[in-house]
Parts: structure tokens; sequence; C-alpha cells
């Protein structure tokens, strides 16, 4: 499809609304190839939502696959030099930059996404039917521009609730579990801190039915593996127990969540067949293109950000320890909340010499897998 459009929306961008930690700017300067690489891709993707979503899947996949080796590398390397936690720093930043930035940041924050969501608002105004009511008539545009951003996807907020209505589902299929979910819901219901103890204790006769029975409750294992293996990793069984109140508490706004879900793709095909017979051929094939790439955007963002629950908490740890280094070598320096640009933004003025040329040294070989 042959989309107009000013050629300076596919170009790296100057600026992001979103760049709270001031990124942006670094990485043009910090790893110059990034500009020539994002404005290849833009021009490959940024108007075909089928090969948005073949990029964002690759993007994900060597973003894992290059954490896992830097991880690996950083937890068999000498972690006592400070040279060696700056180049795992470094290594974090360049596959942060080059895999996970540009689809969770530089499309659905920059200037591709302005453009689709002012031409989704401006066809959007062609579809809707004024009315004799101006406010209802902004109102229907309103509606309209919300439910196409979200579409049928379900973000990850949803897809907890979605879950949520699922394993409370399950609860009540068995009479023993049923049992349990009938003595905690009137407790939960209260929001009294003094009920606190006997719902754990509720959870966990749940905890013992479905961890001693090793095929009766495989579904209730399914709804319930992030928890159970997070309560194993933290040697304590609150992760289990949390989200089984949060499922009983939120039980109605969940169902209440499901049940719109549920119907959105018949909405999303109503708004369709309007927008059809409303909009020129031209027009409506940049309809829905519009509104399939807002949904990529939406979703790529999830699918991306699943990387920070392992990612972050490991490089913000490696940033403990360089902090330790130099502050044990010069104690008046300042302490600052972490983050990803916490080398380049303040523990470079209290590096060595060496160490401070190296890390403001512009980085010009392209990404590699293999060379990460």
């Amino acid at each position: 499809m042959n989309i107009k459009h000013d050629p300076n929306i596919l170009k790296f961008p100057w600026s992001l609304p979103n760049d709270l930690d001031v990124l942006l700017p670094y990485y043009r300067s910090k790893y110059p190839p990034i500009v020539n690489y994002y404005e290849e891709v833009a021009h490959k993707i940024a108007f075909d939502s089928e090969a948005f979503r073949e990029y964002g899947y690759l993007a994900r996949k060597e973003l894992g696959e290059a954490f896992d080796k830097v991880k690996h590398e950083y937890e068999t390397g000498d972690q006592t030099s400070l040279e060696f936690l700056l180049q795992i720093d470094a290594r974090f930043q360049k596959m942060y930059c080059y895999r996970f930035w540009i689809v969770n940041y530089l499309f659905p924050d920059g200037p591709v996404h302005e453009y689709f969501v002012n031409n989704l608002k401006d066809l959007i105004r062609k579809v809707v039917d004024i009315g004799d009511d101006v406010n209802d008539f902004e109102n229907d545009i309103e509606r309209m521009q919300r439910d196409l951003m979200q579409g049928s996807y379900g973000d990850m907020y949803l897809q907890q609730a979605l879950s949520g209505v699922k394993l409370y589902e399950q609860l009540k299929q068995r009479d023993e579990t049923r049992k349990i979910l009938e003595e905690a819901e009137p407790l939960v219901d209260e929001h009294n801190d003094d009920h606190r103890p006997r719902i754990n204790e509720l959870w966990e006769q749940l905890y013992s039915l479905i961890t001693t029975n090793e095929h009766e409750y495989l579904d209730l294992k399914e709804s319930l593996a992030i928890p159970l293996e997070q309560a194993v990793m933290r040697s304590s069984k609150q992760p289990f127990y949390n989200m089984l109140t949060h499922t009983v508490e939120f039980r109605e706004e969940n169902i209440e969540l499901s049940k719109r879900h549920d119907g959105m793709g018949s909405v999303v095909d109503s708004y369709r067949e309007t927008a059809k017979k409303a909009l020129a051929e031209e027009e409506f094939a940049l309809f829905e293109l519009c509104y399939k790439q807002a949904q990529n955007f939406t979703e790529f963002k999830d699918i991306m950000g699943t990387i920070d629950t392992v990612l972050l908490p490991l490089w913000f740890g490696l940033h403990a320890q360089i902090r330790d280094i130099l502050k044990a070598q010069n104690p008046a320096i300042p302490d600052r909340p972490t983050g990803p640009p916490a080398v380049h933004q303040h523990f470079v003025w209290y590096l060595p010499e060496n160490l401070k040329a190296w890390a403001m040294t512009p980085d010009t070989e392209p990404f590699n897998l293999e060379a990460i």
C-alpha cells in the first residue's frame, strides 16, 4: 500500500515525550549506527503491520538471548573489578538500545505513532455520524478511538484480569477448593487486616492440596504457575497467597472486564464495516493500517516489557556494585536513584580518567548478537 506521508516521520527523532531517562540524545551520540539502523527498519515496517510483528518478535527473541549471554558472563566474571562491571553495563546498554528501545519507545512513542493516531482521529471524524448533539458526536469519536486503539488485544492488566476470572472459576469447580473459596470470600471482602492470618491459612490449605496431588490439580497448577515458582525462588509463599487474595478481591471487576473484552472483537468489526461504507478505498486501507499498528504498538510494549522483571533487578544490582566501589574510593559521592543511564549520567563523573574516557567514547560497531 502506497501511503502518503511526510518522510521526516521515518527519521530518527530528536525528542520523545516519554523519554524520562533522557536516553535519546545519549544513544544518538554513544551508538551512532543506531540512527541509520532505525531509519532502515522504519522504512520496512512502519507501514506494514505484519512486518512490524515479525520484527517485534525477532527483537524480543534476540533481546532475551543477549541478556542470557551477558548475564552468564557477569555471574561468572570478576565482580570486584570496576572495569569489568562497566563493561557489563555497556553491553546491557547496547542491547537495550538496539533491541528493546526501538520497539518499546521509538515506534510507540515517536513520530510514527503520532502519524497513525492523528490519521485515525481524522478518519474517525469522517465515519461517525454528526447527529444533532455536538457532545454526543465528540463522545462517539472518543469511544471509537479508544476501542480501536485497544482493539481485541488485552494489555498486561487485562490479561491478569482474564487469568483471575479463569482461576476463580477453576476454584469453584471442585468441592474441596470451593469450600476453601467460600470461607475466604467474606473475609477478603471485609478488607480487615485482622483476617489476613486466617485468609493465608486457607490459601495454605489450597497450596497443600495442589502440591501434594501430582495429577489431580494440573489446571490449577498451570494457572498458578508463576506464583508457585516465585514461592520457591523467594522461599516464601506470600506471592501465592497474594495472587489468590487479589483474585477473590477483584473478582467482580475482573468478570466485567472479561465480558467487555469478549465483545470487543465484534465492536471492532462493526466499526470496520461502518468505516468501509463511509470512506474511500484508500482512506479505508489507511484506517485499517492505523488501528492495526496502534494495537501492535500497545501489544509489543507489553511483550518487550517482560524483560524488565529479570533485566532491571540485575542491572540495578550491578549499579549498586559500581557505586560501592566508587564510594570506597570517594565517600563524598552522593547517592542517587539508579536507572539504565546511571553510569553516563552519574557515575561517570567519579570514574578514573581512563575508564571515564572509555565510557564516553562512541561505540561505532552495530549490534551483533554473536559479539554482544
